[in-house]
């Protein structure tokens, strides 16, 4: 695991605070690396979740973030704004 990897998958809600940080943001170049940002540290954590160190509301909140994340994603392709690598 990379440093990064290690930090986000250690910390239980760190991942939010990328999340947050994504979804307010407005500049279009920023958002949609923010957006990867918070989607690595979700898939990160989700890991360590899977693993079964984590809380039921963790989860739940994860889950609710990714569907967020995906949809935002693609309204910024619906923009025609790019798409992700």
């Amino acid at each position: 695991m990379t440093r990064n990897a290690f930090h986000y998958a250690q910390e239980p809600y760190l991942w939010e605070s990328v999340y947050q940080l994504a979804a307010m943001e407005r500049d279009p170049d920023q958002h949609r690396d923010l957006l990867m940002q918070a989607q690595t540290a979700m898939l990160q954590r989700a890991q360590v979740l899977e693993l079964g160190f984590g809380s039921d509301l963790e989860c739940a909140a994860l889950e609710a973030a990714a569907d967020n994340v995906r949809k935002m994603k693609l309204k910024i392709q619906g923009d025609g704004l790019g798409k992700y690598t």
